[in-house]
């Protein structure tokens, strides 16, 4: 990675989940999954601190999965190890075709973090790059550092279907664009500073029961975290719950509008 090594080592994530267990963060389950690989970057030599540090931070709030591979995936845990928070900013678009604007895309659907890790992962291996485990599809955590300001401080703002602006010719529709900076200034916000949400299924955009995406901005992000990260499983039904936090449709954007603010 550009300005820094980083390589990646492995822990059981059962191991992990006992842990959690153990802080009274998850459930003890009653029918164990079989163990799966965690990633974490070298930097923590117990994975026991790092799961302990989130717990004490008590005031953070989880916001969704983020599908990356796991060269990224190192950098974003070796940013919140070493500064206590943040995600580094990204230097081009991620995410579906950027239909939102730029900025880390995360999603309440494990499964549609899953499609993009995987994405991910396959197009840096059939570049040939398998540096620092570029190749291997990861689902990371996004959190808030702060419950009360990602609740009542950020703006934020849902973008209804006819204004995602979805690829016209290689390029993001401008006139949706326009449509979506003009939302964001009717909250008084900025496309920097302003986490823009949607949903997946433009087909089907009144079921609730299909995933959402939100996007969070470049002049933001200092205000979010990724502690923590897995490797995609045969059973991506087992991540959610193997990150600490709840899958979807129990987690659901559209249901959280009147709790987050999200006008």
């Amino acid at each position: 990675m550009r300005g820094a090594s980083f390589f990646i080592s492995a822990i059981t994530v059962l191991a992990a989940t006992a842990i959690l267990q153990q802080l009274g963060v998850l459930a003890a389950p009653t029918d164990p999954s079989p163990p799966v690989t965690i990633m974490l970057n070298t930097t923590v030599s117990d994975p026991a601190e790092l799961l302990m540090e989130a717990r004490a931070t008590s005031n953070i709030e989880f916001v969704g999965f983020h599908g990356t591979n796991g060269a990224n995936a190192n950098v974003y845990q070796a940013q919140a190890r070493r500064t206590g928070g943040g995600i580094p900013v990204p230097p081009a678009f991620n995410g579906a075709d950027a239909e939102l604007g730029p900025g880390i895309y995360v999603t309440d659907d494990i499964t549609v973090a899953q499609f993009f890790a995987q994405s991910s992962a396959s197009a840096n291996q059939n570049r040939g790059n398998t540096r620092d485990g570029a190749n291997v599809p990861v689902i990371c955590a996004v959190t808030a550092n702060s419950q009360n300001n990602w609740r009542t401080g950020i703006r934020k703002v849902w973008i209804p279907v006819g204004d995602i602006a979805q690829s016209v010719n290689g390029k993001n529709d401008p006139t949706r664009l326009a449509r979506q900076q003009a939302r964001i200034q009717a909250v008084h916000g900025t496309t920097t500073n302003t986490v823009r949400f949607s949903v997946l299924n433009v087909h089907d955009p009144q079921n609730i029961g299909t995933g959402n995406q939100l996007v969070i901005p470049s002049g933001i992000q200092n205000q979010f975290s990724i502690r923590v990260c897995a490797p995609v499983s045969r059973s991506v039904s087992q991540l959610p719950a193997q990150l600490g936090h709840s899958a979807f449709p129990q987690f659901n954007y559209q249901r959280n509008k009147p709790l987050w603010h999200i006008a």
